[in-house]
């Protein structure tokens, strides 16, 4: 097994107590200083079994919503132990894309073009701030643009970001719309150069593939897909198999 996949997995299941998630705001603490010792502690037990810690920014988290926060908070915690876990679909979510609107974009920042600007701005800022080799793990994920906006309510438990996360997240080039290439892009751009994944909560996929959803894992896993091919270059970086 990697040396990351554990911990991430690990991770996974424990961060139902981790204060990215939506928790009400009386419930946890926002003292960076309690939140950063937190992390530090777990750090440390994750550290003396030879694992490291990704802390992934949520866009619809109580505390820490956007990478900066928890680069922030990375950085408070400053443990070498722990690094930051970039996903595609929680940057551009939080910043950018917004399941409420008719237009699908975050309209309550101005106009497009600032909001473009904005986000560009974002990600130069993640370029220049965010050393290689506190990004533990890249995400690729895309979102559906919703065909009825979501209520911006809490349902189930989750806000509208969480409830968008949980069941409107397509294969990356399956129907989404937001710049995911672009985050990839800037992450990338920090000379980062470690584990991917891709992450997919599609809630509609069991009806489309017949209730088999490994033919379609097969089918956006394979080599011989030119979908993938096609999209590839325009990271602008070599891409190749490795064996395990």
């Amino acid at each position: 097994m990697c040396p990351f996949t554990l911990p991430f997995l690990l991770l996974e299941t424990i961060k139902l107590t981790n204060p990215r998630l939506e928790h009400p705001t009386h419930s946890i603490t926002a003292s960076f200083d309690d939140l950063a010792s937190g992390l530090r502690q777990l750090a440390n037990l994750l550290a003396e079994h030879n694992f490291r810690l990704c802390y992934e920014p949520g866009c619809w988290a109580t505390v820490c919503p956007t990478w900066e926060g928890c680069w922030a908070l990375v950085q408070k915690a400053d443990s070498p132990s722990i690094g930051l876990c970039l996903d595609t679909f929680q940057v551009a979510a939080g910043e950018y894309g917004d399941p409420c609107s008719g237009s699908g974009l975050i309209e309550n920042r101005g106009m497009q073009q600032k909001l473009e600007m904005n986000f560009k701005a974002s990600l130069i800022s993640l370029v220049k701030d965010v050393p290689p080799e506190k990004i533990f793990m890249l995400q690729i994920s895309d979102a559906y643009k919703m065909p009825e906006s979501l209520e911006d309510k809490v349902v189930d438990g989750l806000r509208r970001r969480g409830r968008w996360s949980h069941d409107y997240r397509p294969y990356p080039f399956n129907g989404g719309y937001l710049p995911m290439i672009d985050v990839t892009k800037a992450v990338l751009e920090t000379g980062m150069r470690t584990w991917f994944s891709i992450e997919c909560f599609d809630g509609g996929i069991l009806q489309r593939c017949h209730g088999k959803p490994e033919a379609i894992t097969r089918r956006e896993c394979g080599s011989g897909n030119p979908g993938r091919e096609s999209q590839s270059p325009e990271l602008g970086v070599e891409t190749r198999k490795t064996e395990e």
